[in-house]
């Protein structure tokens, strides 16, 4: 097992907590404002930082693990805990204050991945909630009316989604980390990828195996035509693999990882982001220091390791997929540096800077999700830290 401990499977031990006195900058449909903890914008002693919102850990949600998502000028993302029924939220922040726009009870809990904004609805999962605790789909209108929940099974139609959603011709896409009718990956069923009308209707286009990977975590990219994602186990080594998937739902592995005691080139990918016809991605250990990598593959599945963390304080254990800004590569380490997790920019060369060590104080720590590109800046969320009692997490602006 791995020195480094992940939050791969936090999902699934998720407790309702108590909720405290809400934010005096928090609003929330079912509850009145009262007082609390300011949230006003405070500068960073980096210049190129500032912490735009602190989550107050009782209504307004904590522990985003989420990365943010934009329409105009405000952001929309999600809490994994907290909020009025002790679940999580989905919220709007404009402006350095937060709306929640739906808490959710038992339609969901653990919202992991980044939300999708399609017209005038939100869309995203919860890895745990739902009818069968096995994890939801839903929709929320801006506005805050729930639309839909799918609540998943586990057989034959997974369970445990907690990557986002991508949208083709109209419908959406996702993975689930379990279930499915593909057999049995060290107890569990292997995981699905499946295909969802905007009106919740479901079906599974593809079951993983084992050898072909197990245990999806993270969203899809379109990239002529085809999906492409990876696992975070399985394959012939068992650390992960890139792979393919028609629309139709034929599958091929692009790259498997190396196995455990080889780990040069990582092991456990996260998700995906395409420049330039070439793949990038992160993996959460794995390289000289089992600290993570950076790593590139072709479509015919060459891969090349650009960066291996765990040195000089660079960060270590990337849980978030990297985003492609004038082209570079941007993203975050949820450990190391200091302790607390950096930002990073990696060249398509392989030169690495780091952009902010976290301290875990005002500007947080620990982020979990992936970046948001927007005006020439930087907007992220880490998932601890910040001045409210037990540090239910910020959101910032940082300029690369």
């Amino acid at each position: 097992m791995s020195k480094h401990k992940t939050r791969s499977h936090a999902v699934l031990f998720i407790l309702a907590v108590g909720v405290a006195a809400c934010s005096q900058k928090t609003e929330q449909y079912m509850i009145p404002a009262g007082s609390g903890p300011g949230v006003a914008v405070r500068a960073d002693t980096h210049s190129n930082f500032k912490t735009i919102f602190e989550f107050d850990g009782a209504y307004g949600g904590s522990d985003p693990t989420a990365g943010l998502i934009a329409k105009g000028t405000d952001f929309y993302g999600t809490t994994t805990v907290n909020g009025l029924f002790g679940n999580g939220n989905v919220y709007r922040l404009s402006d350095g204050h937060e709306k929640v726009l739906h808490s959710f009870n038992y339609d969901g809990h653990g919202s992991n991945g980044k939300l999708l904004l399609l017209g005038e609805s939100l869309y995203g999962t919860s890895a745990g909630g739902g009818a069968r605790n096995r994890g939801t789909v839903f929709s929320v209108r801006l506005a805050g009316k729930v639309n839909w929940v799918h609540s998943f099974k586990g057989s034959p139609d997974g369970e445990y989604p907690s990557g986002p959603l991508v949208d083709l011709n109209g419908a959406l896409y996702g993975t689930t980390e379990y279930g499915g009718n593909g057999g049995a990956c060290e107890n569990y069923t292997c995981g699905t990828v499946f295909k969802m009308s905007t009106s919740g209707s479901e079906n599974v286009i593809y079951n993983f195996h084992g050898g072909d990977g197990w245990g999806p975590q993270s969203g899809l990219i379109k990239i002529n035509g085809l999906f492409y994602g990876t696992t975070k186990y399985g394959g012939q080594p068992g650390n992960g693999v890139v792979f393919s998937l028609t629309p139709a739902g034929k599958e091929e592995v692009v790259y498997a990882f190396s196995p455990e005691n080889q780990p040069s080139d990582g092991r456990f990918p996260n998700g995906l982001v395409a420049l330039n016809g070439t793949l990038y991605g992160s993996t959460v250990l794995g390289g000289p220091h089992d600290d993570g990598t950076v790593f590139s593959v072709t479509p015919d599945g060459k891969e090349r390791v650009l960066h291996s963390f765990g040195s000089k304080g660079d960060g270590s254990v990337p849980e978030a997929a990297l985003i492609v800004y004038k082209g570079k590569l941007y993203g975050t380490t949820s450990a190391g540096g200091t302790g607390n997790g950096t930002v990073f920019e990696v060249s398509t060369s392989g030169a690495e800077h780091v952009l902010h060590d976290f301290t875990g104080r005002t500007d947080g720590s620990t982020p979990l999700g992936s970046l948001l590109e927007l005006n020439g800046k930087l907007y992220g969320t880490t998932s601890e830290g910040g001045a409210t009692i037990g540090g239910a997490g910020t959101v910032y602006e940082l300029t690369p």
